[in-house]
């Protein structure tokens, strides 16, 4: 069986090729602007294990829910084999539309059991500052 470890939202993401250490580099909770609507580009890391030695098969989605409770699929991978007991995920999430000031949710689901299982939802609040 796959578990949900850890997921977060960051601006950058660097894994070290000698080592296998990850870097998140400057992690989101909060984003202020000085005008709306913007486009957003971030990354999301995640890390999944499995308890057993089987190969196993990780299908994981992102969706976008914004303050006005509208949500977007943002991000659906294909089927990736679990070799290794702990599976970390990266993804690039480009150009985000943001329209309105507020709490948006990135919640991060996996599929098991032919059912999606939502695994961690993240809070980002958008604050709109004016000039």
């Amino acid at each position: 069986m796959i578990r949900h470890v850890i997921s977060m939202i960051c601006k950058d993401i660097i894994v070290d090729q000698t080592t296998n250490l990850v870097s998140y580099i400057n992690c989101l909770e909060e984003l202020t602007t000085v005008k709306l609507p913007i486009k957003v580009n971030f990354q999301v890391g995640t890390l999944w294990e499995k308890d057993t030695n089987d190969k196993e098969v990780l299908k994981m989605k992102i969706i976008l829910e914004a303050p006005s409770k509208k949500r977007d699929k943002v991000f659906e991978s294909k089927d990736m084999e679990m070799h290794k007991k702990r599976h970390r995920v990266n993804i690039f999430v480009n150009g985000i539309n943001v329209e309105e000031e507020g709490i948006y949710t990135i919640i991060i689901e996996h599929l098991t059991n032919d059912r999606w299982q939502t695994d961690n939802k993240i809070n980002l609040e958008v604050k709109h500052k004016q000039q």
